[in-house]
Protein backbone atom coordinates (compact mmCIF):
# COMPACT_ATOMS: atom_id res chain seq x y z
CA UNK A 1 0.00 0.00 0.00
CA UNK A 2 2.67 2.36 1.34
CA UNK A 3 4.37 2.42 -2.21
CA UNK A 4 1.00 2.88 -4.00
CA UNK A 5 0.77 5.65 -2.04
CA UNK A 6 3.88 6.87 -2.74
CA UNK A 7 3.88 6.89 -6.75
CA UNK A 8 0.24 8.33 -6.09
CA UNK A 9 1.64 11.45 -4.03
CA UNK A 10 4.48 11.73 -6.96
CA UNK A 11 2.19 12.15 -9.47
CA UNK A 12 -0.10 14.51 -7.38
CA UNK A 13 3.28 16.75 -6.81
CA UNK A 14 4.12 16.45 -10.65
CA UNK A 15 1.23 17.83 -11.92
CA UNK A 16 0.35 20.55 -8.86
CA UNK A 17 3.77 21.52 -10.95
CA UNK A 18 2.84 21.74 -14.44
CA UNK A 19 -0.46 23.57 -13.42
CA UNK A 20 1.35 26.15 -11.18
CA UNK A 21 3.66 26.43 -13.81
CA UNK A 22 1.11 26.60 -16.79
CA UNK A 23 -0.21 29.42 -14.64
CA UNK A 24 2.76 31.14 -14.66
CA UNK A 25 2.93 31.05 -18.66
CA UNK A 26 -0.06 32.43 -19.43
CA UNK A 27 -2.74 34.86 -18.08
CA UNK A 28 -5.24 33.16 -16.25
CA UNK A 29 -8.66 33.47 -14.16
CA UNK A 30 -7.94 33.87 -10.73
CA UNK A 31 -10.13 31.10 -9.72
CA UNK A 32 -7.59 29.04 -11.28
CA UNK A 33 -4.84 30.43 -8.66
CA UNK A 34 -7.61 30.03 -5.78
CA UNK A 35 -8.44 26.44 -6.66
CA UNK A 36 -4.93 25.38 -6.68
CA UNK A 37 -3.78 27.26 -3.37
CA UNK A 38 -6.96 25.94 -2.09
CA UNK A 39 -5.76 21.97 -3.17
CA UNK A 40 -2.54 23.24 -0.80
CA UNK A 41 -4.39 24.57 1.92
CA UNK A 42 -6.54 21.24 2.28
CA UNK A 43 -3.47 18.97 1.96
CA UNK A 44 -1.80 21.10 4.87
CA UNK A 45 -5.07 21.17 6.54
CA UNK A 46 -5.43 17.01 6.42
CA UNK A 47 -1.33 16.69 6.94
CA UNK A 48 -1.70 18.46 9.95
CA UNK A 49 -4.02 16.56 11.38
CA UNK A 50 -2.63 13.40 10.41
CA UNK A 51 0.11 14.55 11.96
CA UNK A 52 -1.37 15.56 15.48
CA UNK A 53 -0.23 19.42 14.81
CA UNK A 54 -1.93 22.55 14.49
CA UNK A 55 -3.07 23.78 11.48
CA UNK A 56 -1.53 26.79 10.24
CA UNK A 57 -3.64 27.59 6.84
CA UNK A 58 -6.91 28.79 6.11
CA UNK A 59 -8.98 25.94 3.80
CA UNK A 60 -9.52 29.14 1.05
CA UNK A 61 -6.25 31.26 1.74
CA UNK A 62 -4.79 32.75 -1.14
CA UNK A 63 -0.79 32.53 -2.31
CA UNK A 64 1.01 34.10 -4.83
CA UNK A 65 2.17 31.44 -7.75
CA UNK A 66 5.89 31.07 -6.27
CA UNK A 67 4.36 30.52 -3.08
CA UNK A 68 2.27 27.65 -4.03
CA UNK A 69 5.19 25.76 -5.77
CA UNK A 70 7.15 26.16 -2.30
CA UNK A 71 3.80 24.67 -0.48
CA UNK A 72 3.58 21.95 -3.24
CA UNK A 73 7.11 20.89 -2.92
CA UNK A 74 7.26 21.47 1.10
CA UNK A 75 3.62 19.17 1.37
CA UNK A 76 4.55 16.28 -0.70
CA UNK A 77 7.94 15.97 1.12
CA UNK A 78 6.33 15.32 4.41
CA UNK A 79 4.04 13.30 3.13
CA UNK A 80 6.51 11.30 1.67
CA UNK A 81 8.28 10.93 5.27
CA UNK A 82 4.64 10.26 7.20
CA UNK A 83 4.65 7.32 4.63
CA UNK A 84 8.06 6.63 5.02
CA UNK A 85 7.98 6.71 8.93
CA UNK A 86 4.48 4.74 8.79
CA UNK A 87 4.32 0.88 8.12
CA UNK A 88 1.67 -0.59 6.06
CA UNK A 89 -0.52 -2.18 8.96
CA UNK A 90 -0.45 1.16 10.66
CA UNK A 91 -1.84 3.14 7.40
CA UNK A 92 -5.52 1.68 8.80
CA UNK A 93 -4.96 3.87 12.32
CA UNK A 94 -7.71 5.97 13.42
CA UNK A 95 -7.00 9.98 12.93
CA UNK A 96 -9.51 11.65 15.48
CA UNK A 97 -9.96 15.76 14.48
CA UNK A 98 -12.16 18.10 13.88
CA UNK A 99 -13.60 19.73 10.72
CA UNK A 100 -13.30 23.74 9.82
CA UNK A 101 -17.04 24.03 11.46
CA UNK A 102 -15.99 22.47 15.02
CA UNK A 103 -17.34 19.01 14.53
CA UNK A 104 -15.60 15.77 15.98
CA UNK A 105 -14.49 12.80 13.16
CA UNK A 106 -12.49 10.12 13.13
CA UNK A 107 -10.68 8.25 9.88
CA UNK A 108 -8.28 5.80 8.79
CA UNK A 109 -5.22 7.61 7.59
CA UNK A 110 -5.12 6.08 4.62
CA UNK A 111 -8.45 6.99 3.70
CA UNK A 112 -7.06 10.69 4.45
CA UNK A 113 -4.67 10.17 2.34
CA UNK A 114 -6.57 8.65 -0.96
CA UNK A 115 -9.26 11.61 -0.11
CA UNK A 116 -6.41 14.08 -0.63
CA UNK A 117 -5.59 12.34 -4.50
CA UNK A 118 -8.95 12.54 -5.18
CA UNK A 119 -9.47 16.18 -3.85
CA UNK A 120 -6.80 17.25 -5.86
CA UNK A 121 -7.65 15.80 -9.06
CA UNK A 122 -11.34 17.17 -8.78
CA UNK A 123 -10.18 20.63 -8.17
CA UNK A 124 -7.33 20.26 -10.92
CA UNK A 125 -10.03 19.30 -13.38
CA UNK A 126 -11.53 22.76 -12.57
CA UNK A 127 -8.76 24.50 -13.24
CA UNK A 128 -7.97 22.76 -16.46
CA UNK A 129 -11.91 23.43 -17.58
CA UNK A 130 -11.58 26.93 -16.58
CA UNK A 131 -7.51 26.80 -18.84
CA UNK A 132 -9.37 25.53 -21.51
CA UNK A 133 -12.66 28.11 -21.50
CA UNK A 134 -10.17 31.00 -21.77
CA UNK A 135 -8.27 29.52 -24.79
CA UNK A 136 -5.26 28.14 -22.83
CA UNK A 137 -4.42 24.07 -23.56
CA UNK A 138 -3.83 22.86 -20.03
CA UNK A 139 -1.55 19.66 -19.03
CA UNK A 140 -2.90 16.59 -19.52
CA UNK A 141 -3.14 15.23 -16.12
CA UNK A 142 -4.56 11.37 -16.26
CA UNK A 143 -2.88 8.83 -14.04
CA UNK A 144 -2.38 6.87 -16.55
CA UNK A 145 -0.49 9.05 -18.64
CA UNK A 146 2.17 9.69 -15.80
CA UNK A 147 2.44 5.57 -15.05
CA UNK A 148 3.15 5.00 -18.85
CA UNK A 149 6.10 7.98 -18.72
CA UNK A 150 4.70 10.26 -20.86
CA UNK A 151 5.51 12.85 -19.15
CA UNK A 152 8.78 12.31 -19.76
CA UNK A 153 8.83 13.37 -23.35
Amino acid sequence: MNSILHQLYEYNRYYNEQFLGCLAEHEHPAQCRRLLAHVLNTHHIWLRRAQGKPVRLALWEEHPLARQLTLNHSLHEETFQLLNETPDPTLGRPIFYQNNAGRSYVNRLTDILHHLINHSTHHRAQVALLLRQTGITPPGSDYIFYQRGDHLH
